[in-house]
């Protein structure tokens, strides 16, 4: 089983044209890939996602963040059985379970800090 798997620190989605410049580069790649892990989306909740995403043909589970910072959000070809998901309350981390041809794995997507004392408490 081979899976193509794109992580990507996107410094916030929020913006109509950076959101719609980064499904173009997405959408134009030679293959879709089975998962996209974004960190720092600065996405506040699904249904916000679910706007931003409303035309791509990939889904999605959010650990949401806030305005200004953090969320993760791990997007995935339909093909892909989604069985469970958990996250932290900050939006730092993202565990997706899925089933594929009924072979379960995990996908992690972790946007950790990028400074003493945070990072070492985050990653202890």
């Amino acid at each position: 089983m081979a899976l193509t798997i794109i992580s990507s620190n996107v410094n916030g989605l929020r913006g109509p044209s950076k959101r719609a410049g980064f499904l173009h580069w997405l959408h134009s790649l030679p293959c879709i890939p089975d998962k996209v892990c974004l960190q720092e989306t600065h996405c506040m909740s699904s249904e916000e996602c679910s706007s931003w995403l409303y035309s791509s043909t990939l889904s999605f589970v959010v650990s949401p963040g806030s305005i200004n910072s953090y969320g993760c959000i791990v997007l995935y070809r339909p093909v892909l059985s989604l069985v469970s998901s958990s996250s932290d309350s900050s939006g730092r981390f993202l565990l997706c379970k899925f089933s594929f041809r009924d072979v379960p794995f995990r996908v992690a997507c972790v946007y950790a800090p990028n400074y003493v004392p945070e990072r070492d408490n985050f990653l202890v």
